[in-house]
């Protein structure tokens, strides 16, 4: 729309693309442009820079430039007698850039806005929700003609595989699939991410469940004064969690010494007893190693798991860190572990625990900046429930990894800081997150 505006209303016509960050400016506005322009059946004469800035200028004046939304300053000035500003992932934008951008309009011209509703809050919101007067069209990705047709139609847009995935990850009811699939506002008021009824149902299962394949463990760990948070481990075989255990006070070795002890207890003691053939293969330790406590425990794990005889290995993972199967929906990876449960709890048998039951029901969705999902804090969670959400930290890490050894024991990456950690090829959620969901 930007280039046939500019092609088509000059002379002296002006188009403006802006996006929150510079990536979304340049490399993927400003390339997508540089793209059309390079395929076009009939060569267009103009001169466009390879720098978004700089822009691109037509023989009659008119021009399209591509500018970041940061500086409501850097806005102030333009001026063309025809003019359109297009605004990308405009939910991200803040208030006060929409002023700035406003005001280039008053001689003549339109705003278009185009994103994913990620708040609902703000001048985005608004746009699109009756308070401003906008013209709106919303599209779903249930209307990708590869949806439709159940096949590639048109490459690099929303297949139905893409959708069916987000649906059996997410839950239909999720803010998630709803702004990233459906295309409408986030309704983040109320947004659990685990109903009483998924609960309940994966609650229920846990009692008629056999629990089959690797011992897999997740381990929220705490310090050794036994004053502030407990460790909680949360034992997992298949679909089936076996138990939540709390424990204050462990020292790095007690975490070890407790770990050794839980893996005999599985192997050797029904209803767990494992067959024959997985009584000598490690289980795997899921552990949060963010912070001095987790580092120094991890560290424990690792020299264990080294030793000739050990009865597991380790991954560690941080909490802290940005998201790498998702990152374009999802903000760090402890919003990944959370989301992530969505989907398992489809299929897991959790035991009946009090305290996990109690902190599932307080986690729910707060934040979608920029398109990416952020669950409660845990400062707000430490505040509402008297103490961190220790047991639920636990059994999202023992269900994050599929635990078939073909597929969990694969080389790390590592990414340019040096941590080591899953990147999107070893997701069991893998492939292609559309550009073009929900818009």
């Amino acid at each position: 729309m930007g280039l046939h505006f500019a092609a088509t209303e000059g002379p002296n016509a002006m188009v403006v693309f802006t996006a929150p960050t510079f990536k979304q400016v340049q490399r993927i506005l400003w390339r997508e442009l540089r793209l059309l322009v390079a395929s076009a059946k009939t060569p267009i004469g103009v001169n466009l820079a390879k720098v978004a800035a700089t822009g691109m200028e037509f023989a009659d004046g008119s021009q399209i430039l591509g500018m970041v939304a940061k500086d409501p300053d850097s806005f102030q000035g333009l001026r063309a007698p025809k003019m359109r500003i297009i605004a990308d992932e405009a939910s991200g934008i803040d208030d006060d850039m929409f002023v700035a951008l406003e005001g280039n309009l008053a001689g003549g011209g339109d705003l278009l806005l185009t994103g994913n509703p990620t708040r609902d809050e703000g001048y985005f919101f608004d746009s699109f929700s009756g308070k401003l007067d906008f013209d709106v069209v919303r599209l779903s990705s249930i209307d990708s003609p590869n949806v439709r047709a159940g096949k590639i139609v048109v490459p690099g847009i929303a297949t139905r595989e893409w959708v069916e995935a987000r649906k059996r990850q997410w839950g239909e009811d999720s803010p998630l699939y709803r702004v990233h699939v459906l295309g409408q506002a986030a309704n983040l008021q109320g947004s659990r991410l685990y109903p009483d009824a998924l609960v309940e149902a994966a609650t229920r299962r846990w009692e008629g469940m056999t629990p089959t394949g690797r011992i897999v463990i997740g381990v929220d760990p705490a310090g050794k004064t036994g004053l502030g948070d407990e460790t909680a481990f949360a034992p997992r075989r298949g679909h089936k969690v076996l138990w939540v255990r709390r424990r204050r006070g462990l020292s790095e070795d007690g975490h070890v010494v407790e770990i050794n002890g839980m893996i005999r207890d599985i192997r050797h003691h029904p209803p767990n007893k494992l067959d024959l053939r997985l009584q000598n293969e490690k289980a795997l330790v899921v552990i949060d190693r963010d912070g001095d406590v987790g580092a120094k425990v991890y560290s424990a794990l690792v020299a264990e798991a080294e030793r000739s005889g050990a009865t597991f290995e380790v991954r560690g993972i941080r909490g802290s860190d940005k998201s790498r199967r998702h990152p374009r929906e999802i903000a760090l990876v402890r919003d990944e572990l959370a989301i992530n449960l969505v989907e398992r709890l489809n299929e897991l048998g959790i035991p009946s625990d009090g305290k996990l039951q109690e902190e599932m029901a307080k986690i729910r969705i707060v934040e979608m900046e920029n398109g990416k999902a952020k669950i409660v804090s845990k400062k707000v969670l430490r505040k509402e429930l008297g103490r961190s959400p220790d047991s639920f930290d636990a059994l999202t890490l023992s269900v994050y990894y599929d635990d078939e050894p073909g597929e969990i024991d694969v080389p790390m990456a590592v990414s340019a800081d040096g941590d080591d950690g899953p990147w999107t090829d070893q997701s069991p959620y893998d492939g292609p997150l559309s550009p073009y969901g929900g818009v």
